[in-house]
Formats: structure tokens, sequence, C-alpha cells
């Protein structure tokens, strides 16, 4: 099969694999619909201020899955991925431009899929957490320096989410051009910034809450404390049983 074919077949399994909501799919198991609570948004962000952090991470863990596994399949059938420790450390750029460019491409197709989701008349998420899916396999150590840092500020700085969102997606991809240029894959840059440009697009009614500085701050710390609070819950229900 040729190298389009691949990339080609893989994109449109990887769009139906992004269109998958799990925000929704774990509200819907507690009897509950997302979209009608906060900013009615299928993501991260709304999980935790509707559910708690725990859930919150899970919706992150697994909406990140989509965007890892399907990059990290392109990556693999294109023929990228040398054997080593490097491997993992380099990502992407230990294979070839081809193997890189099949990764953004098909990677995209699974953010698409999530903002986008055909299932659900296409009204999905923002995209961030599936696209740090496929910026962990392009370069893992830009992503975990990039999560660790987000993760942090928002413990402990009251801000807003999308600013968080928006900045991380900006750095990274100011950082991962250059790369990019040096490793002279330059292909991969048009993937690269449509990825980035559905990103901003899909959060353009936050920039506007933003520039009006109406939009909500994410409290983390806020979010945990709901989980105690639904656990104290439990173990009442438990004892009054």
């Amino acid at each position: 099969m040729s190298y389009i074919w691949k990339v080609v077949i893989m994109s449109i399994c990887a769009y139906f694999i992004g269109s998958i909501t799990f925000a929704r799919i774990i509200a819907k198991k507690r009897g509950d619909d997302i979209t009608t609570h906060g900013s009615g948004n299928p993501g991260t962000t709304n999980m935790m201020r509707t559910h708690g952090a725990k859930r919150g991470f899970i919706t992150f863990a697994l909406d990140f899955l989509k965007g890892f596994i399907v990059a990290l399949v392109a990556y693999l059938v294109c023929g990228g991925w040398s054997e080593g420790w490097e491997s993992f450390i380099f990502g992407g750029f230990n294979g070839n431009w081809q193997s890189n460019l099949a990764l953004y491409i098909v990677g995209i197709s699974a953010v698409l899929g999530h903002i986008y989701p055909v299932i659900f008349r296409f009204k999905g998420g923002k995209g961030v957490a599936t696209g740090a899916g496929v910026v962990a396999v392009a370069n893992p150590i830009i992503l975990v320096s990039l999560v660790v840092l987000y993760w942090v500020i928002l413990y402990f700085v009251k801000i807003a989410g999308s600013i968080m969102s928006l900045g991380a997606s900006i750095i990274f991809t100011i950082i991962e051009t250059t790369m990019l240029c040096i490793y002279g894959y330059y292909y991969s840059l048009i993937p690269l910034y449509i990825m980035l440009i559905l990103i901003v697009w899909a959060h353009r009614a936050n920039i506007k809450r933003i520039l009006a500085r109406s939009e909500s701050k994410m409290d983390l710390k806020a979010a945990f404390e709901k989980d105690k609070e639904e656990k104290l819950k439990r173990e009442k229900e438990k004892l009054n049983k």
C-alpha cells in the first residue's frame, strides 16, 4: 500500500476515534449532560468545574490518548521510531520527514474529530488534550514540560483555563517550528499550523470573553474540594444504609 493511501485510511479512522467525546460519556454515566453545565463545553476544564478534579483528569487522559495513539500508529506505520532510548526522548525527529508528516496529518484528523464530531452534530470540545497527545509523539520533552507547567500554574493561580491552553499551544508551535526547520521537515509545518488554527478557532468565544475580561477562571483547588465533598457524601450514604 502506498504512503498516501496509508495516511488517508489512518486519517479517516483517526477522525472517528477523535469523535468519541469522553466528557459526555463520563457525565452520562452519572445521569448528567455536561453540555448543560458551566460553559457547555465537553472538555477537561468544564468537567473539573462540574464533576471535580478526578473526573476532569480522567477526561484529559482519555482525550490525550486519542491523539497519542493515532499519531504513534501513523508514525510507526510510515517508517518512524528507531530503536533505543533516544527514540522516545526525541520522538518525531528520530524517524524521517514522511513519518513526521504522517503523525501530524493523522493527529490533526483526531483533533478535527474531537472539535467537530459527526456523531454529535459537529459540536465537540476544544481539541487541546487530543492535540497534546499528538505533541507527545512529535516532541515528548516539550510536551512533558508544558503539561507540568500548565497544571502547576492552574493549581497555584486562579487563571482562565482557555488562556493557559492557548498559551501552551502557541509556545509549542513556536518551539516545534524551530525544531522542524532545524531538521528540514518543512512539510510538517503545514499540518502543525493547521492544528494551531483549529484549536484557536475552537476558542474564539473564549477569546472574545478574555478581551472583554469576562472569562471564567479555573480554580483547581476547588475542583479537588469537590472530590472530597463527593467522597464524604458517599460515605454518609453508606452509613445511612
